[in-house]
């Protein structure tokens, strides 16, 4: 949550729990490896201010500040079956109301 108040991901405030709580997954899920890895992952989240730059800077900033100890605590306390696929799958269209927006892209 800090790092969605330095990057001023929170804007409005509307859409901030649903992104704190996706965040928080793909972290955890190992999910955040890239800006575009980040953004399909988030993309069920819509923002009506714009702040997906912002949501995604602060996604990196946790990811980068934890160096991979998020995803080694998930796999040490919840073993995984070998070869199992994550549970859920990024959607393969975009919708958000700035579709025509680089802030989608």
């Amino acid at each position: 949550m800090r790092a969605f108040c330095e990057h001023d991901a929170f804007q409005c405030g509307y859409c901030t729990p649903g992104q704190i709580m996706s965040a928080v997954a793909l972290l955890e899920e190992g999910h955040a490896e890239s800006d575009a890895e980040i953004a399909e992952w988030m993309s069920g989240n819509l923002c009506r201010c714009a702040a997906y730059p912002n949501i995604r800077a602060a996604v990196r900033d946790v990811r980068d500040q934890a160096g991979g100890l998020i995803a080694a605590r998930l796999s040490a306390t919840t073993p995984q079956p070998a070869g199992s696929a994550p549970t859920r799958q990024p959607s393969s269209t975009r919708s958000c109301a700035c579709a025509a927006s680089a802030a989608c892209a």
